[in-house]
């Protein structure tokens, strides 16, 4: 039978009490730095790829320019929406 305490609650908090058991703290505290990092966030940056660039990556289609090259050499949140895609594309 289900806990009817994690019944009511959206499925992104019981993630987030899950992530905050694991890591030893409680939600407040693992939602209190969820939103410090979500404030401190650079992405998407200015170099970043829009979607576009994003969808003919994945696909391999189209070519991408030396300044994308570089850029997706250090951009980890780039290189995630890619195989994002990839997989997404695969199911």
């Amino acid at each position: 039978m289900a806990d009817k305490s994690t019944d009511a609650k959206p499925m992104f908090l019981q993630g987030a009490e899950i992530l905050a058991r694991k890591r030893g703290i409680s939600i407040e505290a693992f939602l209190a730095d969820y939103e410090r990092s979500i404030h401190n966030s650079k992405v998407p940056g200015n170099d970043c790829l829009d979607s576009e660039e994003i969808v003919m990556l994945a696909a391999g289609t189209g070519k991408m320019s030396v300044q994308s090259g570089l850029h997706l050499h250090e951009c980890d949140s780039c290189n995630a929406a890619i195989e994002a895609m990839k997989n997404s594309r695969t199911k």
